[in-house]
């Protein structure tokens, strides 16, 4: 897969590619009626459709929710793990002042592990610049819901690179 006219993978410690999902948590893993009325930070349902798509890719996380500007990473695990959440977080986008969020996504591929075989973007926002086709857009109001895990399921298999 090419961002910016450069080939890019992601290689665990066995040297297998493996997918990416880019995560944001508000309007994805929870909704903005519930965190106002009731205070909750997450929801399970929307928790457990992203550890399906999971299970489903075996893709790793990256998060590039504004959560990264206020906690740690391990913070973030603690609170996704509370809610059920079974995958594992490899890292976080960096914060470049100014710049869409696809910008600090297309830098992450960019600098880590030579990217990834495949990704997708789980996001309530459209500021993904030139690599929107990988968005899987959430509504604020509903969350990440099972049709939206087999979009992201499809754009996983669609960009797969193969040897």
């Amino acid at each position: 897969m090419k961002i910016n006219s450069t080939v890019t993978m992601t290689f665990d410690n066995e040297g297998s590619r493996y997918p990416v999902i880019f995560l944001d948590i508000d309007g994805v893993l929870n909704t903005f009626l519930k965190v106002v009325e009731l205070s909750l930070p997450l929801e399970r349902p929307c928790v457990a459709v992203l550890n399906q798509l999971i299970e489903k890719s075996g893709a790793k996380v990256v998060i590039s929710s504004s959560w990264r500007l206020y906690y740690d990473l391990e913070k973030i695990r603690e609170i996704l793990e509370e809610y059920g959440f079974v995958g594992e977080i490899i890292g976080k986008t960096p914060v470049l002042k100014g710049s869409e969020r696809g910008e600090e996504i297309k830098t992450w591929l960019q600098v880590h592990g030579e990217g990834a075989a495949s990704f997708v973007i789980l996001d309530d926002h459209a500021d993904m610049c030139d690599i929107r086709d990988h968005l899987v857009r959430t509504d604020a109001n509903e969350g990440f819901q099972k049709h939206h895990g087999l979009r992201a399921l499809e754009i996983l298999e669609r960009d797969e690179c193969h040897d």
